[in-house]
């Protein structure tokens, strides 16, 4: 039986375009978009809380290594 690789978040994301300035954003839309995205599917519900999620999580190779 063959194995077929499935493709990342990141990659079944990466049709997503961002219409902000360059020089105007510090971060990449779609790691903004998949930080929402796990911090919802972990129970936030507030934007403070999702910040939370992000600077906690993003800090750690594991979140980077599900999404990639």
């Amino acid at each position: 039986m063959e194995t077929v690789e499935k493709p990342g978040l990141m990659e079944d994301l990466s049709f997503v375009t961002d219409p902000r300035v360059v020089a105007k954003t510090r971060h990449k839309l779609i790691d903004i978009v998949v930080i929402t995205l796990c911090a919802v599917l972990a129970g936030a519900d507030e934007w403070t809380e999702i910040a939370e999620f992000g600077r906690i999580q993003c800090t750690s190779r594991s979140l980077k290594e599900v999404i990639l």
